[in-house]
């Protein structure tokens, strides 16, 4: 984030749940994050969830606390979750609630190789357009 920061350009969060990952009902089939990352977010919401906390409420409170991103989007099909989350908008994390995403992060979400799904889908586009032998015009 200091690259941003320090350049005066904002940062916007567009998905603090992840695309699903971090929730309980998991991420959609189509998610692009590596089956491994998938597992561990599996795990950590079926740990939060034994923990008596919601690991979805956790993620948007933890992302809307963070000063350095100004801005975060936050989308849903249901105007239940979206009642939730603009209930979770007007709260504070509480200490307990700190604890518990900083346990998430500690027990799970560290030891990651890799904690993001940056170009997977570009690179499988790119793999599937060689193996079909379609070529694109690049010189635009």
């Amino acid at each position: 984030m200091h690259f941003f920061t320090s350049r005066g350009i904002g940062i916007i969060n567009a998905s603090p749940v992840s695309m699903g990952l971090l929730s309980t009902r998991g991420p959609p089939v189509w998610h692009p994050a590596t089956a491994s990352i998938k597992a561990i977010c599996t795990k950590a919401a079926e740990f939060s969830s034994s923990s008596g906390h919601d690991i979805t409420d956790l993620a948007v409170l933890w992302t809307l606390a963070l000063t350095e991103i100004p801005t975060t989007l936050i989308s849903t099909a249901s105007s239940i979750n979206m009642e939730k989350n603009l209930a979770l908008a007007q709260q504070v994390m509480s200490e307990e609630q700190k604890k518990a995403a900083e346990m998430l992060v500690e027990k799970f979400f560290k030891f990651l190789s890799q904690n993001n799904w940056e170009n997977i889908e570009v690179s499988q586009y790119w793999e599937k357009m060689a193996e079909d032998k379609m070529d694109q015009n690049t010189d635009l």
